[in-house]
Order: C-alpha cells, then structure tokens, then sequence
C-alpha cells in the first residue's frame, strides 16, 4: 500500500497531540514535506504508520526526546505503542529519514526552539 504524505501527517499530528506536544507535530508537518518533495517521494514504498513512526523517532532522536531529563519526554516503548510498531521497525526507519534529509541535532531546521 502506498503512504499519502496526508495519511503520514494525519497519523503524526494523532500521536504529537496524545504524547508530546504541537511543536513536535510540527516539525513533523515539514519533515514529511521535505520527504514528499523528494522525486520520486519515498513515501510511495511502505505504510503510512511505518513512515509515520519514524518521522517521530528521527525528530525525537535528534531532539533527545527519549532522555529523561527532557521535556516532553516519551520512552521507546510507548513512542512504538503508539504507532502500532517495534522499536526496531521505527528505529531502522528513523535512521533511514535522518540519513535521507541529512538530520542531526546541529541541523537547525530539525530541532525545537526549547
């Protein structure tokens, strides 16, 4: 089944809404544009709640969302939860993303204004 970015971004703004916060939704909104511009969009190959799932992990990666001492703060397990997927499904995705738009946490237009 193909992902539309809008099943991409209708799944995220779902999950940033129950456990983080409209920030993180987001910066999800523009990762998933970055990835639906690309040609051809790799979000045709896969399902949305995979793509979905690691838009998240990508962005929570690089903005330490799984340390403790950060706010908002969700664990591994409860981010997969929420997606209906493994932790090691979104993290080879998010990998993938990160690789894909060149995503680290020096990258400004990736990380939260704190």
């Amino acid at each position: 089944m193909r992902a539309s970015a809008e099943q991409v971004i209708g799944l995220t703004d779902k999950v940033c809404a129950d456990l983080l916060d409209e920030e993180y939704a987001g910066l999800a909104r523009q990762v998933v544009a970055k990835l639906a511009r690309k040609r051809p969009s790799p979000l045709h190959g896969g399902r949305a709640a995979t793509w979905a799932g690691g838009v998240v992990w990508a962005l929570g990666q690089v903005n330490f969302l799984f340390d403790r001492s950060t706010e908002p703060h969700v664990a591994q397990d409860d981010l997969a939860a929420a997606f209906g997927l493994s932790k090691s499904t979104l993290g080879q995705k998010g990998k993938q993303i990160r690789d894909m738009l060149k995503m680290t946490w020096g990258t400004p237009e990736f990380l939260r204004a704190r």
